[in-house]
């Protein structure tokens, strides 16, 4: 059976015409959903940094110089970068608190008394069991596609953790 070859030149072109109509909606999707993907990988390495840091500024253990690990700012700070260099994280993007219950200048839940790491004159002495470290990076989301004007942002993730403080752990 012969078909007529005047029904074929009139179809030849209908996929190439449906391709070059669906490609560019294909493509805003796929892209779309790469830099939602690439924004949820910054917020998780951002996170994880937060508490990183907060876990190292936690422990018992001193460091290599005898200081306490939630003295340690280099420390806190290094614990926190290993994550966040995925998330662009550097130095200037972490900061480290006390929030200190009993000591009489700092007082608990006003954030504007709380003590800095690396502050003068704060010692081991000036926190207790009980007091809290606040690690507060800042990540920076930067699109490798750029969609109607949409411009980088930044992410911010604090975590909070206890301080343990003057239990002793030995080996058996």
């Amino acid at each position: 059976m012969k078909i007529s070859s005047k029904f074929n030149k009139k179809e030849d072109g209908q996929g190439l015409v449906e391709f070059a109509l669906v490609i560019p909606l294909l493509l805003f999707v796929l892209l779309g959903v790469v830099e939602i993907g690439r924004i949820m990988f910054v917020y998780a390495a951002t996170t994880t940094s937060a508490r990183e840091g907060a876990r190292y500024g936690i422990a018992i253990e001193e460091n290599a110089e005898k200081v306490p690990h939630y003295l340690d700012c280099d420390g806190i700070r290094k614990a926190a970068q290993g994550i966040g260099k995925f998330a662009g994280v550097t130095d200037a993007d972490v900061s480290i608190r006390y929030e200190i219950f009993a000591h009489p200048v700092y007082k608990a839940y006003d954030q504007n008394t709380w003590p800095d790491c690396g502050d003068v004159g704060l010692g081991p002495e000036d926190i207790d069991f009980g007091d809290r470290v606040e690690v507060t990076v800042i990540g920076e989301y930067n699109p490798i596609f750029v969609f109607l004007n949409f411009d980088g942002f930044k992410i911010t993730s604090t975590s909070r953790r206890i301080i343990v403080k003057g239990i002793k752990v030995e080996e058996r």
